[in-house]
């Protein structure tokens, strides 16, 4: 019977390599989720359209071990989270370009203003609406990448594994 023993200070390497391996793969992990959470979002908001400001604008950014989302269209804040009844009103220039836009009189913009901060705006939260989609996306490429650097180390304690062994063998 051949007993192998890792030595102590051998461990510590290893445990240090495998934290880096898992680190990267996680790293890259997230920057493939990243494009994928990026067209989920951007096909969920297809139809909040206009000029399409809002669906462009989307960024998703892969920081270390962290996935930064954010729409960053100034009138992100509005969809998102809508507008409550009785605010102040919206500013009339992009109300007028709208009308214009959509073959109606831009002399029209006061009244749909006005409507506007009585009623309000109904929300439609892409963002939240989204976000099972998205852990889901996110805790694939994670749970991947957690198995791939696992298999690394296995595959690296199983060679020098051998490499002991067949060096206690014929060495």
């Amino acid at each position: 019977m051949t007993v192998h023993t890792i030595p102590i200070g051998d461990l510590g390497k290893f445990e240090k390599k495998f934290a880096q391996s898992l680190r990267l793969e996680v790293q890259s992990g997230l920057r493939a989720a990243a494009r994928e959470v990026k067209q989920v979002l951007e096909q969920r908001s297809s139809r909040i359209r206009d000029r399409g400001i809002y669906q462009k604008s989307w960024k998703v950014e892969a920081k270390f071990t962290r996935l930064d989302i954010d729409n960053v269209a100034d009138h992100s804040p509005y969809v998102e989270g809508g507008r409550r009844p009785g605010a102040r009103m919206p500013p009339l220039q992009p109300i007028r370009e709208w009308l214009e836009r959509h073959g109606s009189d831009p002399a029209g913009a006061f009244i749909v203003a006005r409507a506007i901060g009585l009623r309000g705006i109904q929300p439609r939260p892409v963002l939240t609406w989204a976000k099972p989609q998205i852990d889901k996306i996110v805790m694939g490429h994670v749970t991947a990448a957690h198995a791939k650097a696992i298999f690394k180390a296995g595959v690296e304690i199983g060679s020098n594994f051998l490499r002991s062994a067949i060096g206690g063998i014929f060495g």
